[in-house]
Formats: structure tokens, C-alpha cells, sequence
């Protein structure tokens, strides 16, 4: 996501929390048919391709930044000293 491209994975585990689907990339069923669906969809489409890589880097460098996750780790340890 961070390279600016949409981001093609299964939908199960990590992945699910990070790639926002239809968005920033495709969660699919991990079978041979859906990923090929999905490439297709974005080997067909070049400005959906580039629309999606552009808020995938977005959402990255927002969701993913030492910035947020600092807030977060602060916030934790605020929540554990109360």
C-alpha cells in the first residue's frame, strides 16, 4: 500500500484489517478464480488501478504511521495506569 499500488489478498487474518476492500484493494477467497478476477479487474481498468493505489498510500501512511502508532501506544499505557 505504502508504494502507492492496491493491494490483492486473502480474505482471512491480518489482511482483513489492513486492506480496505474495494478501496485501497481487493480481499479475496484464496482460490486461482478470484485472484485472476481481481487482476483482471485492475489490469482492465488502469485508472481504477491508480485511483485505489492512491488511497491505499494514503491509508497507509495514515493507519500505519510512527505518529498514530505512538497515540496509540499512549493512550494504552493512560488507559493501564488508571
Amino acid at each position: 500500500m505504502f508504494a502507492g499500488r492496491p493491494v490483492l489478498a486473502c480474505n482471512s487474518g491480518g489482511p482483513t484489517e489492513s486492506v480496505q476492500d474495494g478501496r485501497t484493494g481487493f480481499l479475496r477467497p484464496p482460490t486461482p478464480e478470484a485472484f485472476s478476477a481481481a487482476m483482471a479487474t485492475l489490469l482492465d481498468d488502469p485508472a481504477l488501478a491508480a485511483k485505489m493505489g492512491r488511497k491505499a498510500h494514503k491509508h497507509a501512511r495514515r493507519t500505519f504511521s510512527l505518529e498514530t502508532f505512538t497515540s496509540f501506544l499512549e493512550e494504552v499505557m493512560y488507559e493501564m495506569l488508571q
